[in-house]
């Protein structure tokens, strides 16, 4: 049988034990989160190409929006609904492009859109994607068109992400930035590029406000 003194000891060392493990599993839920969010922009190569592709494979605008789940089998339909829930923009039809996850493309499934009047609007497309891909993210890009000579160019990539990223963070979800360093776009049909900071956010869809 213990004594007091030593029932006390053990008492404070179990204690200090409990709180030790407690402190642990809160920095490996840190530590995983972090990875979670960090591993796809750290990866190399990157297990999706930072770009859109046009028809004819050449490269188009840069990937500035990544829809997060924390379990695989999110799909193109809950990213868009999810758009149009927060945002509140309407479906528009766009030039076809292709986005590029481990070496296997992905069509164009949705592209909304905001009239900002004047031939220009905010554009967005989302990635085909469905629930059988198994995958935990579903990519996006999103510009505002303006009126060219040639039909229209893709400019302020980075000023219509940060609109989105505000419009999700005000409703209540997770938004972070990754650096994809993909900071210049593909040429425009006036021969121009875009520059750009070459940062996407990713929206956590699995924190439902």
């Amino acid at each position: 049988m213990l004594s007091p003194r030593a029932a006390r000891r053990r008492r404070i060392t179990l204690g200090g034990l409990a709180a030790g493990a407690v402190d642990l599993a809160a920095l490996a839920l840190v530590v995983f989160v972090t990875f979670r969010l960090y591993t796809i922009a750290t990866a190399s190569p990157l297990p999706f190409e930072p770009y859109l592709s046009r028809s004819d494979g050449s490269r188009a605008d840069p990937v500035n929006i990544v829809f997060e789940s924390a379990q695989p089998g999110i799909d193109s339909s809950r990213a868009a609904t999810t758009v149009q829930n927060v945002l509140g923009w309407y479906e528009v039809a766009g030039e076809p492009m292709s986005f590029t996850v481990a070496g296997a493309r992905q069509a164009t499934a949705y592209q909304f859109g905001l009239d900002l009047g004047g031939g220009a609007r905010i554009h967005l497309r989302i990635a085909a994607v469905t629930a059988d891909d198994r995958q935990i993210h579903v990519l996006a890009a999103v510009h505002r068109d303006e009126p060219a000579g040639c039909g229209h160019v893709g400019r302020a990539f980075d000023e219509s992400r940060d609109q989105v990223a505000a419009a999700f963070r005000t409703a209540g979800y997770s938004v972070t930035q990754l650096d994809l360093g993909n900071a210049a776009s593909g040429r425009h049909c006036d021969a121009s590029q875009t520059p750009g900071d070459g940062k996407a956010i990713v929206i956590r869809l699995s924190d439902v406000p």
